[in-house]
C-alpha cells in the first residue's frame, strides 16, 4: 500500500508496527540511465533505477550498485549495499549467484 507512515491501517484502521526490514528483496522494475541531467552524476553511469519489493513487502525505488549493476533483471536477487554507495538513501547490489 503506498503512501506516507500512519498510526492505522487506512483500510480496516487496524493498528500498524514499526520493525526493521532485512533488506533482502528482489527486483520488479529497471532502467539504466546513461546520460546524466546534472554533472555531479557524471562519475556514477551508467546508473540502475529500480523498483525494489523488499521480502516484508514495502517497495521503493532506489539505485543498484557495484561492477555488476548493468547485469539487473526483473526478478534479480538484491541487498542493503554496504560498499560502493553513493547516497544517502538506501541503495542495493545483485546478490552473488
Amino acid at each position: 500500500m503506498p503512501g506516507f507512515p500512519r498510526v492505522a491501517c487506512p483500510s480496516c484502521f487496524g493498528e500498524l508496527e514499526w520493525f526493521a526490514a532485512t533488506g533482502a528483496g528482489a527486483v520488479v522494475s529497471f532502467t539504466v540511465i546513461r546520460r546524466p541531467h546534472h554533472e555531479r552524476f557524471r562519475e556514477h553511469l551508467p546508473i540502475v533505477m529500480a523498483t525494489i519489493e523488499l521480502d516484508e513487502g514495502v517497495q521503493l525505488i532506489s539505485t543498484i550498485v557495484g561492477r555488476n549493476r548493468l547485469g539487473a533483471f526483473i526478478g534479480a536477487r538484491v541487498t542493503l549495499a554496504s560498499e560502493g554507495r553513493w547516497s544517502p538513501l538506501p541503495q542495493f547490489c545483485l546478490e552473488e549467484d
